[in-house]
């Protein structure tokens, strides 16, 4: 009898924790079990060797619980049985049903006999073939309610089962991959399974309303001006103020973007034109398709329709000129360390440049169509994409790809690796919830500079929505139906708090992760082809169909709608002030709430330091530069303010209290509020000078 040893199945065990990207249970299992002190040679076992002796296990299970000491033969009457069936039940169990399975078909064949013989020896006597076929129609009626039967009963036997795994049984609704090649570079990646032919149960969903957006004034955008054709990419100098664009005029400018974004600018900023042609006239084959700021800022790469890359100055001198493709460049990206330029091409390859030689260091022939997107994981090593439905990861020196994946049944469209490099997000024309256009990972969570928040992967369809995924779990956290057409660009804030999307029907909504709502859209006069966010966080831009770029300044944005007036606490010996919440964007002589805020617990220390910030985002105000004791925030909404003023205790900490002005004349009243008013208007004049905010 074959057997295996407890060292063996140890074994199995930590490689299909290993495949499976369980690194930390496969090092602990190792440690535990003394893995590295077997004799077992890794080469000779194949990947997915415990999952394929789990499945050879359950269809032997199968298999003997068809057979019989009576019963040699299977073929005839074999009877498969539920998956559930077979991991949660015994030997003996599987053979009642399989009993029950053959008794209910004997007697569906012992009723196809009798039918037969009734009809052979039917009469030529038509009354009597009238009874014959009443007496079949009687019998048909009767197999059907004993069809139903069964099939009632079988359900209900599942449903039981079902409930009883319920507790025990986690989803997983991903394949997890891992690989080593022989370099020792491990890579980790989950492809998500969406079909219904043997994968995983669908996402959970979880959808949200979209709340009336906010709309933002042609007043506070500025246009830029200057290209004579389709914009097709913009992208942000990650060092300074200079914002990048290619257009399907054979050129890409370079926009110089200083202080705040207003349409009032006079003769718009100032721009340097990169051409791609050496005429006078534009050439359409060298359309700029793709561009990309290596991370320092002081080169801009340019891909175009002609199969050639350009790096560029930050000036606008042309360095250097990539020319070994045979087709349209589709994506170019540079590595962090900034030493290699990765370009893909529709001649189905792609090519690592060596930027200092501006030489090729390396071609790439593994496609067998069009290289949509690549994707740099590290430094050295990176994934490719195709309309061959591959994708490929790949690394600089080896000659053949260390992975592939091919679960997309159409031509992958975008890759894009997580901040950590362990995810590989792909999206693709099958429409599976592998995506369907384009993604984006959230500047969050490991890796990132905001690592104790969630990541998150957005991503954008041509049915107008935006998906937003809990990677981890699998789950849809939030589908965001805002836009009409299709979505061809989404974007995260540098804090990832906040999500730009652009779509053909000529509409840029700034999402609240969040909230998973609207908080400012902007439309304009055609298409958006792509959105993004400069490094700060304070200004987005888009380009557009109809030949121009256009900038916004989320800065000013959040002020208009947001407003922070901070105003000094009197000691608590003297009067406290007269605070009134009012919307910046309005006027300033209309207040809105009148509010007199002060610490009701007494403190050993005078408040003479403390800072209020009155914000009309969610009626909060805020404490700063305050003791610990005293909450850095305290939301307010009218039913939580009770009729003495009083308002609850919702952190720990004493509370804070409003009130009317009480033991003032009319006249002391007005004397002080306007005080106050003047203190405002002094304070907003000043704010706004800080933030060189346009007035009006």
């Amino acid at each position: 009898m074959i057997s295996i040893t407890s060292a063996e199945l140890n074994y199995l065990i930590f490689r299909y924790l290993n495949e499976s990207g369980f690194t930390h249970s496969a090092f602990a299992l190792g440690y535990e079990a003394g893995i590295n002190k077997t004799t077992i040679d890794g080469n000779l076992v194949p990947p997915g060797a415990l999952v394929t002796f789990v499945q050879k296990g359950i269809q032997y299970l199968e298999l003997e619980a068809n057979l019989s000491n009576d019963d040699l033969d299977t073929d005839e009457d074999f009877q498969f049985l539920h998956p559930l069936d077979l991991i949660t039940k015994d030997v003996d169990e599987l053979r009642k049903i399989i009993k029950e399975k053959k008794e209910n078909s004997q007697k569906d064949k012992s009723k196809g006999k009798e039918k037969e013989i009734i009809e052979n020896g039917r009469e030529h006597d038509r009354g009597l073939a009238m009874e014959k076929d009443k007496e079949l129609a009687r019998e048909k009626e009767n197999e059907k309610q004993q069809r139903e039967k069964e099939k009632e009963r079988d359900r209900e036997r599942t449903d039981k089962e079902k409930e009883k795994a319920k507790g025990k049984e986690k989803e997983k609704p991903f394949e997890d991959v891992s690989d080593v090649n022989h370099n020792g570079d491990e890579i980790n990646g989950r492809l998500e399974e969406n079909g219904t032919d043997g994968g995983p149960e669908p996402m959970d969903v979880c959808t949200s309303l979209v709340s009336l957006p906010c709309e933002i004034p042609n007043s506070d955008v500025t246009v830029l001006q200057g290209h004579t054709s389709e914009v097709f990419a913009c992208a942000w100098n990650p060092a300074g103020s200079l914002l990048a664009s290619g257009s399907g005029d054979s050129t890409a400018r370079i926009w110089n973007i200083d202080g705040p974004s207003s349409s009032s600018m006079e003769n718009g900023p100032f721009n340097v034109v990169l051409r791609h042609f050496k005429g006078r006239t534009n050439e359409k084959s060298k359309d700029v398709t793709t561009l990309d700021w290596n991370a320092e800022g002081t080169l801009l790469a340019t891909g175009s329709y002609d199969g050639q890359a350009r790096i560029w100055s930050r000036d606008g001198e042309l360095i250097s000129t990539l020319n070994k493709h045979k087709g349209p460049i589709f994506s170019l990206k540079w590595n962090k360390k900034g030493d290699f330029l990765l370009s893909g091409s529709v001649d189905k390859t792609a090519i690592v440049w060596d930027v200092k030689t501006g030489e090729w260091k390396q071609q790439f022939e593994f496609h067998t169509a069009p290289a949509l997107d690549v994707d740099w994981r590290n430094n050295v090593s990176f994934a490719t994409c195709s309309t061959d439905s591959m994708i490929y990861v790949c690394k600089v020196g080896e000659n053949r790809p260390i992975k592939s994946f091919s679960g997309h049944q159409g031509e992958v469209n975008a890759i894009k690796w997580d901040p950590t490099g362990s995810l590989l997000a792909s999206c693709s024309d099958d429409s599976t919830a592998k995506e369907i256009y384009t993604v984006r990972w959230s500047p969050t969570g490991p890796g990132t500079n905001n690592p104790n928040q969630q990541l998150v992967l957005a991503s954008a369809s041509f049915d107008s929505t935006i998906k937003l995924w809990d990677v981890e779990v699998g789950r849809l956290l939030h589908s965001l139906n805002g836009h009409r057409d299709p979505v061809y660009s989404v974007a995260f804030s540098p804090n990832g708090e906040y999500l730009a999307s652009g779509s053909l029907d000529k509409c840029m909504h700034i999402w609240s992760v969040k909230e998973a709502r609207i908080v400012k859209t902007f439309t304009g006069n055609g298409g958006i082809f792509e959105v993004c966010w400069n490094k700060e966080g304070d200004k987005i831009a888009a380009c557009f169909a109809n030949n121009v770029v256009c900038v916004l300044d989320f800065r000013i944005l959040s002020l208009k709608t947001f407003p922070r007036i901070r105003l000094p606490l009197r000691a608590r010996s003297q009067p406290p002030p007269l605070l009134r919440i009012f919307n910046q964007a309005s006027d300033l002589s209309s207040s809105v709430t009148p509010l007199n805020v002060s610490p009701s617990s007494p403190s050993p220390s005078p408040v003479a330091s403390q800072l209020v910030d009155v914000s009309m985002e969610s009626s909060v105000i805020e404490v700063v530069n305050s003791p610990e004791n005293v909450p850095p925030q305290m939301p307010l909404s009218p039913s939580q303010v009770s009729p003495h003023g009083l308002v609850p205790n919702l952190h720990k900490g004493p509370v804070l209290r409003i009130r009317p002005l009480a033991g003032l004349s009319p006249k002391e009243a007005r004397t002080q509020a306007d005080a106050l008013q003047k203190q405002l208007s002094d304070e907003v004049a000043k704010y706004r000078e800080e933030l060189r905010v346009p007035k009006g």
